[in-house]
């Protein structure tokens, strides 16, 4: 399975001149944003860089995401009301420039770097809506919603795209962005029948991907997992009868974080939380990145977290062809070109090394291993490099 994914990324990837995104330990910040702001009013960049910022740093989170960045959604209660899904145009609100370059900066400083949130998604209090011209058509002539009845998506077969590039490329000119967080919504799924020649979606968003990290954006595009198949720990995955209702992140996944190989989620539902409903570990070591909202993780959680990160970032550069361990004993990575083995431990257990290993570093633990006969001891949620 993993070896089949990777051929098929790789083709796609020399098809379109794609680069594999570097997935990163990444922090949802909103509601600090957002907190104790008036409807209308800008949103807190300045206070937050100089009072968080420092702290998701020393956590060793590399990536920031902003969901409420552009006009309608980048402001409580205006014009479209907060609603999430919705975009009114790809702008900057212009008072809010000099704080938001602000928080660029402090973060750059820190060494982490920021990703907005996009949407191909549009209300009807949008210039672009009201064109009527760019939007994704049914067979039957109607136009799909996202999940709300008044929000609809754009094509990229349309003149959405040329309109979006031209955006983005204005945008990264004036600002430091260094991400798009593509909403899992907007995956390319929705087949578009405006046109006589019908065609997957994911051909166009595919090229709008690529021509996005040419301009030096990094794309994650939410959720989007193995050959399109969408929305990791979404209500499409969620057992049937779960006590948590319609969102069970635990259900769908807990054991099977394999699946979820190289994809990005998002954990933005409080039922995600109190306490944390995933096991985080586990996903950095099959390199999914759980894009988590901080401010829903209690002071354990976050230190959980925090050593996860350190311990990922450390080897991450290792992790270059999978095997997953019977008996959820953990995860092995090897990297040929370096002759380096990871190994991610999810229990106790004793590992028997194969090859021409010498030399074996508990990075979690900051300390040289003595190999015992040919096996290695190894912890519970240890990561361990070996030479």
């Amino acid at each position: 399975y993993t070896y089949l994914l990777d051929k098929v990324n790789e083709n796609y990837q020399k098809f379109y001149g794609l680069k594999e995104v570097k997935l990163l330990p990444t922090v949802i910040i909103n509601s600090y944003l957002q907190q104790g702001v008036k409807p209308g009013e800008s949103l807190l960049y300045r206070e937050v860089a100089d009072d968080l910022l420092s702290e998701l740093a020393d956590h060793n989170f590399k990536w920031i995401t902003i969901h409420s960045i552009w006009v309608s959604n980048g402001r409580i209660g205006s014009p479209y009301n907060g609603n999430r899904l919705a975009t009114h145009e790809i702008e900057v609100y212009p008072d809010d420039i000099d704080r938001l370059k602000y928080f660029i900066n402090k973060t750059n400083e820190l060494d982490m770097k920021l990703m907005v949130w996009l949407s191909t998604c549009y209300s009807k209090e949008s210039s672009i809506y009201k064109t009527c011209k760019w939007q994704v058509q049914n067979i039957d002539g109607s136009y799909p919603t996202a999940h709300s009845g008044d929000v609809y998506l754009m094509s990229y077969r349309s003149g959405y795209l040329s309109y979006a590039l031209k955006k983005l490329k204005d945008i990264k000119e004036d600002f430091e962005f260094s991400g798009l967080w593509h909403d899992s919504f907007t995956a390319g799924f929705n087949i578009d029948y405006s046109d006589k020649c019908i065609r997957s979606p994911i051909d166009s968003q595919i090229q709008f991907l690529s021509a996005t990290q040419k301009m030096g954006y990094s794309p994650y595009t939410e959720s989007l997992g193995p050959f399109g198949v969408t929305a990791v720990g979404s209500v499409a995955v969620t057992p049937i009868g779960s006590p948590r209702g319609d969102r069970d992140i635990n259900a769908a996944f807990e054991g099977r974080e394999y699946l979820a190989y190289k994809t990005s989620f998002t954990l933005w539902h409080p039922k995600d939380y109190n306490p944390l409903q995933i096991d985080y570990y586990k996903f950095l070591a099959n390199k999914a990145v759980p894009m988590i909202a901080y401010a829903l993780l209690n002071n354990t959680e976050r230190e959980m977290v925090s050593q996860a990160n350190k311990d990922y970032i450390t080897v991450l550069p290792y992790m270059d062809k999978r095997h997953v361990l019977s008996d959820e004993r953990g995860v092995l990575w090897y990297d040929e070109e370096t002759e380096t083995q990871v190994l991610f431990a999810y229990k106790e257990f004793s590992y028997n090394i194969e090859g021409n290993i010498s030399n074996v570093f508990d990075i979690t633990n900051n300390t040289a291993m003595q190999i015992k006969s040919g096996d290695l001891n190894v912890e519970p949620r240890h990561t361990y490099i070996l030479r």
